[in-house]
Order: C-alpha cells, then sequence, then structure tokens
C-alpha cells in the first residue's frame, strides 16, 4: 500500500475496535443500563467533534484537503459504523456475562 490514506485508514480499522471495546467495557462496569447503540454513537460523535477541530483543520488542510473530503470519504463513515457495531457486540457479550453469572450463582444457592 503506497497510498498514505489508505494505510491511515488500515491501521485505524484495526485499533479502533480495541479502542473502542476497551472504552464500552469500561463504560458498562458503571452500572449504567444505556443501549450499546446510544454509547457507540456518543463515542462516534465525539470523535468526529474532536475530527473536526484538531485532524482537519491541523493534518488533513495543510496536506491540500478540506472537511467536504474527509468527511465524504466512505472509510471514515466505516469507521463510524465500525464504532457502532463493536459497542453493540460489547453490550451484548457484557449482558450475556451477567446473565450467565446470575444463572450460576442461583443454580449454585439452590
Amino acid at each position: 500500500m503506497e497510498d498514505p490514506e489508505q494505510q491511515a485508514n488500515a491501521v485505524l480499522f484495526i485499533s479502533v475496535p480495541l479502542l473502542v471495546w476497551f472504552g464500552g467495557k469500561h463504560y458498562f462496569k458503571t452500572g449504567l443500563n444505556t443501549q450499546g447503540y446510544l454509547v457507540g454513537l456518543g463515542f462516534f460523535l465525539t470523535s468526529m467533534t474532536l475530527d473536526a477541530l484538531i485532524t482537519v483543520p491541523v493534518l488533513i488542510i495543510p496536506s491540500g484537503g478540506s472537511y467536504y473530503q474527509f468527511f465524504a470519504d466512505i472509510g471514515f463513515w466505516l469507521i463510524g459504523l465500525e464504532f457502532l457495531i463493536v459497542t453493540m457486540l460489547c453490550k451484548r457479550v457484557q449482558v450475556i456475562s451477567k446473565n450467565n453469572t446470575n444463572t450460576n450463582y442461583k443454580t449454585q444457592t439452590s
């Protein structure tokens, strides 16, 4: 891959799930009963805001890009979709493990 944009997207596509999973796992530990979709949307909107305030003006515009090019890129939206899917999966795993823990506890005490 000689295209720097594709390299950056590949690195993000690999690292975002790990970071989002870690963030989701930490968030869901608080015991708040929020839907995974809403937490993922919050993560993505935060990321989008930081991109608009920092990434685009500091890295994209000086190299000849624009806000439109950055936010219209399909890679950006695929990574956004990744935010949502990973957070929903994290919530689902948390619910399943919580249900299994409760079931095992009830079985042991009976």
